[in-house]
């Protein structure tokens, strides 16, 4: 998860581009604050210990009780079609590579 972070991360540097894919804070967070301390637009994974989360519209969108990053990258995907959301310009081309892998 956090090897593709890297590889999503646009040409030109935004200090929190890849916290618009995925977010990693530590155990002791609040998921509310983490939630609005960037302004981001789409869909985004929050990490916070070993739970993950689902975001979109600063609501908690699915929440997962372990670090199953396949499911949360599903379930981002899913958020993404389900609100017929266009990709963030932060995230496009991992998201493209993501929906087209086999």
């Amino acid at each position: 998860m956090q090897l593709l972070t890297i590889l999503i991360t646009p040409r030109k540097k935004d200090k929190h581009a890849h916290r618009h894919f995925f977010d990693q804070r530590e155990e002791s967070a609040s998921t509310q604050s983490s939630i609005d301390e960037i302004k981001r637009p789409a869909p985004f994974i929050l990490a916070i210990g070993a739970e993950l989360y689902v975001v979109t519209a600063g609501q908690v969108f699915f929440k997962f009780g372990s670090q199953s990053s396949t499911e949360a990258i599903l379930a981002l995907l899913a958020a993404y079609y389900i609100f017929d959301l266009e990709y963030s310009k932060y995230v496009k081309s991992a998201l493209f590579f993501l929906q087209r892998s086999k």
